[in-house]
C-alpha cells in the first residue's frame, strides 16, 4: 500500500439557517440548505446575511439563470451569490436578492 498520495484539503462551506421556512421551488419542501461558496468574501456574506434575515431572497433553479447570476464566464475567484440545495429532491441553485 502506497502512502505517496497527496493529502486532500477539506473544503469548508458555511451554511446559513434563516430561522424561517424556505421552500424549494421544485418540490415545495422546507428542507432547504442555504450555503456560501468557500470563495465567498466576508463583506458579501454580511450583505447576504442581512438580506436573508429580512426575507428578501428568492431561490433560483433555472440553469440559464444560474449561469448568468454566477457569472462563471467572467468571475474566476469570487462567488457573488449564495447557493442552495434541497435535501428532499436534491434540486439546487442560486439565491437571488428579491
Amino acid at each position: 500500500m502506497s502512502h505517496n498520495q497527496p493529502l486532500r484539503k477539506k473544503v469548508m462551506i458555511a451554511s446559513i439557517s434563516p430561522g424561517y421556512p424556505v421552500y424549494c421551488p421544485k418540490c415545495n419542501s422546507t428542507r432547504v440548505v442555504l450555503f456560501y461558496d468557500p470563495r465567498f468574501t466576508p463583506r458579501l456574506q454580511s450583505k447576504w446575511d442581512i438580506l436573508i434575515d429580512e426575507k428578501r431572497i428568492l431561490l433560483e433553479n433555472r440553469w440559464e439563470k444560474i449561469k448568468v447570476e454566477n457569472q462563471w464566464s467572467i468571475l474566476e475567484k469570487d462567488s457573488e451569490k449564495p447557493n442552495w440545495i434541497c435535501k428532499d429532491c436534491f434540486d439546487g441553485g442560486v439565491v437571488l436578492n428579491e
